[in-house]
């Protein structure tokens, strides 16, 4: 399971990476949704709060995904012991994506919680 670690930290970077650019990208869609909005004359006070919490909601849901597993990909690069604990968070919360998420989560876990696994980090 040593070998795994490697790819594990990549496959926890894209994930953070591809969760960071969602949130990208729910940013950018719904500013031209207000941008659109604004244009036709139909955003009150209500629509500009509105708008504003679900900018807020969405990018803070896909960073809580992204966060964890680019800190602990890059982390476990490094062989860094504490990398366990944010990927182990992110494996759990990534089961709850199917189908892609769960192969993630269970894979991180099934590594992670690995014994020689955790012999190899403790050396570093």
């Amino acid at each position: 399971m040593v070998g795994h670690i490697k790819v594990l930290a990549v496959f926890h970077i894209l994930w953070g990476a591809m969760w960071l650019l969602a949130a990208l990208f729910a940013g950018i869609v719904s500013l031209f949704a207000f941008g659109v909005l604004a244009v036709a004359g139909d955003v009150g006070a209500e629509g500009v709060l509105i708008f504003i919490f679900v900018f807020l909601v969405l990018v803070f849901a896909f960073g809580l995904l992204a966060i964890p597993s680019l800190v602990g990909g890059i982390a476990l690069l490094k062989r860094q012991r504490w990398a366990r604990v944010p990927l182990i968070v992110s494996g759990v919360l990534a089961v709850t994506n199917f189908p892609h998420g769960l192969v993630l989560g269970a894979y991180t876990l099934i590594v992670l919680l690995d014994e020689d696994v955790r012999r190899e980090l403790d050396k570093w």
